[in-house]
């Protein structure tokens, strides 16, 4: 699997926060270029997160506004997803995508404490409440589809997330400092812990190409690499 949640090098794209949260419309590459500064797609709120899907869509998650925009190959803005809220659908600091194979679409929805899927047209799917929840037994850790317009919330702080090519989500919940793997049949665990010093301040995830997990903590000042097993190859 690739790490989605790297932007390549080749792409030129400068984000500006800027205090208004307006987004440029139309094709950002009608602005002009400079190469020292970079292509100014458009300006964001607080510009959290970035991924591209297989078609070389660009996804931006603006935590200030609480929305994902969708951008074309071309810096053409394609859609605007989210919005303030708790109910399905809306979000509450966004601070992670990926947007897997580019069909569906993940979203660390931090302060609502669970995982949107959501397709790439903005249609919402399921959520995935991270933690506990008044609706489940401790341990299950299911997506929930919160039809009707019902809120599914967990009790943590997902600020990461990375799906792999076997269908499993990975989400990093910096509330208690670990990493959470959920499967593709269903079942959860804790693959990382913050006991024992192992992770101090996780900021971020990504999965690579050879069934490693990176993990940055700020913490330790370090990048952490685990294998699927868990076994730590380096720091």
């Amino acid at each position: 699997m690739r790490c989605r949640h790297l932007l390549c090098a080749g792409l030129a794209v400068l984000l500006l926060w800027g205090g208004g949260g307006a987004w440029a419309t139309g094709s950002a590459w009608a602005q002009g270029t400079d190469r020292a500064a970079g292509t100014v797609l458009a300006q964001f709120e607080k510009a959290r997160a970035l991924a591209v899907d297989p078609r070389e869509r660009l996804y931006v998650a603006d935590a200030g506004r609480s929305v994902v925009g969708i951008f074309e190959a071309d810096g053409t803005r394609r859609a605007v997803l989210g919005g303030a809220g708790t109910r399905p659908g809306t979000f509450d600091t966004p601070s992670a995508i990926d947007p897997t194979n580019g069909q569906v679409l993940l979203v660390a929805d931090t302060y609502n404490g669970r995982v949107q899927r959501l397709s790439t047209e903005g249609q919402y799917l399921e959520s995935l409440p991270v933690g506990q929840t008044g609706r489940r037994a401790a341990g299950e850790w299911t997506f929930q589809d919160g039809q009707g317009g019902a809120s599914v919330q967990g009790d943590v702080r997902p600020i990461g997330v990375a799906r792999d090519d076997e269908g499993a989500v990975f989400v990093l919940d910096s509330r208690n400092r670990q990493v959470w793997k959920w499967s593709d049949v269903g079942q959860a665990r804790a693959v990382v812990s913050g006991r024992g010093g192992r992770l101090q301040d996780p900021v971020a995830l990504a999965l690579g190409p050879d069934r490693r997990l990176y993990v940055a903590d700020a913490g330790r000042e370090a990048v952490l690499i685990y294998e699927c097993e868990l076994r730590v190859e380096s720091k």
